[in-house]
């Protein structure tokens, strides 16, 4: 029997690529991989969504230390950087000195199909030393599709003998949707 092998065309994003494929003025588009991600520029966020179920989850800043702020922009204590990959987004906050946000309120939407993507809730958090930074977080249910992330950091952070002590900085907290394999 002979195998019949499909070409680029027929999934062009077979082919990973995680550059950006186009932009507007309200997001960067990323689609030739196995899930499509749009960057908001007009507001802090992003959204994922799955090609395999068809799930989409849409992750937006709600507040920033308890203001009310939907863009935050980066300066020279803070910075969000997001890391676009074939199964999702990871958006890290970096806080470069103690004179940086310690706390975050994300909205996070869902629409879910077939539950292949998931909003990860243990946090990714480490210093400059790579000691575990101390974050707590709370989830708020808004409805039956949407929720409130909180995430506050402590200023502290625990080494490999669980001793807690002062981070140093800078600090680097992960926040991210991934396509569960």
């Amino acid at each position: 029997g002979n195998i019949t092998m499909t070409g680029a065309s027929a999934n062009p994003w077979i082919d990973i690529d995680t550059d950006i494929t186009s932009s507007t003025k309200d997001y960067d588009l990323y689609e030739k991989m196995p899930v499509i991600v749009k960057v908001f520029k007009n507001k802090t966020g992003y959204e994922v969504t799955s090609r395999r179920s068809g799930d989409k989850y849409t992750v937006e800043l709600a507040q920033v230390d308890g203001k009310d702020q939907t863009k935050y922009g980066n300066n020279n204590s803070f910075a969000f950087n997001f890391e676009v990959h074939p199964a999702g987004v990871r958006l890290w906050k970096e806080l470069k000195n103690n004179q940086a946000p310690k706390s975050f309120k994300w909205k996070i939407t869902k629409e879910t199909k077939g539950n292949s993507l998931a909003f990860r809730e243990e946090v990714e958090a480490f210093d400059k030393g790579l000691n575990k930074a101390q974050v707590s977080t709370q989830k708020q249910e808004i409805d039956a599709s949407s929720f409130y992330w909180n995430e506050t950091f402590s200023g502290k952070a625990k080494d490999e003998n669980d001793q807690e002590k002062d981070a140093q900085y800078p600090v680097k907290i992960d926040v991210d949707v991934l396509e569960q394999v």
